[in-house]
């Protein structure tokens, strides 16, 4: 079943994020610190639900609500936008 373990994944990334980010714990201080696959594999299972939730809701059926670039992201740096006082 899906719900059961996203759930568990969900509360131990939970978890994580109040101690470290919300309340700036020392990572030495958390006695079992997540890794980076861990977090990932919680977003996973949450982008598998929304999606099925979106198809169940909406009847258009999504592969993934992660953001993908459309553009080359790099362009804005090219160009100055703000003009410098002696311009």
């Amino acid at each position: 079943m899906i719900y059961g373990k996203s759930k568990m994944q969900v509360q131990e990334v939970r978890r994580f994020v109040n101690k470290l980010v919300v309340h700036r714990a020392h990572p030495v201080r958390i006695r079992n610190p997540l890794k980076y696959h861990e977090i990932d594999d919680a977003l996973e299972m949450l982008d598998k639900i929304l999606c099925k939730y979106n198809l169940l809701l909406t009847a258009a059926g999504l592969q993934t609500t992660r953001a993908t670039r459309q553009y080359n992201w790099k362009s804005v740096l090219h160009q100055a936008w703000i003009k410098s006082e002696d311009d």
